[in-house]
């Protein structure tokens, strides 16, 4: 009854507007109108449910990630907080430092290929695809090689400048650079990660 309401209401509205122009009679015009007016209207409702359930199949994964990763960072945390009342501290200053040189690198050069990926993708170049990918790996590693290689040898000093002041002390500033050169090691895998993550989006595939 609603949606009959609603058809009728917004779907049928101009067609009982336009059926005049055609010489249509009153009666019969407004009954055309209204018939097409709530099949356009549930052609539309059931492309809506189409497209929701593609965009529903292609966010299931990327929710199920985030899961694992939020289940992860609390794992994480929880271990930490065994260790020491600064621990978990000392691990935020840490990713602090790692997440920079990524979200400068590796992020902004993934996001900025994600386009042309697109483009390739839905042209069926995939040579022009494949050549896109690895100029965007091959610029990330240049980048990202180098912030890893200053953040090892004068992470200590970086982490001085920016940090040691207040109740933050010499010691904090050797705690939180041990678990930076851990947290490095794996700097270089993640920033790999996200272009390859992006290309794969980048196909509709996630």
């Amino acid at each position: 009854k609603t949606l009959d309401l609603y058809c009728d209401r917004v779907a049928s509205a101009v067609g009982r507007l336009s059926v005049r122009v055609f010489g249509l009679g009153e009666e019969d015009g407004i009954l055309l109108a209204h018939h097409l007016g709530r099949a356009l209207q549930l052609t539309n409702i059931l492309r809506d449910i189409d497209e929701d359930a593609g965009i529903g199949r292609l966010y299931l994964p990327i929710a199920g990630g985030m899961v694992v990763s939020l289940v992860q960072v609390g794992l994480d945390r929880r271990l930490a907080s065994g260790t020491g009342e600064q621990s978990i501290a000392w691990m935020a200053n840490a990713t602090t430092l790692q997440q920079l040189p990524l979200g400068l690198t590796s992020v902004a050069i993934s996001m900025a290929a994600l386009p042309q990926l697109s483009r390739l993708f839905v042209a069926g170049d995939e040579e022009g695809f494949r050549t896109t990918l690895g100029r965007g790996l091959r610029l990330v590693w240049l980048l990202v090689l180098p912030a890893a290689l200053i953040l090892w040898g004068w992470g200590e000093p970086i982490i001085r400048l920016l940090f040691e002041r207040g109740a933050f002390t010499a010691a904090d500033t050797l705690a939180v650079n041990q678990a930076l050169r851990i947290y490095l090691w794996g700097m270089l895998f993640a920033a790999v990660d996200f272009p390859l993550n992006f290309a794969f989006y980048a196909r509709n595939n996630t």
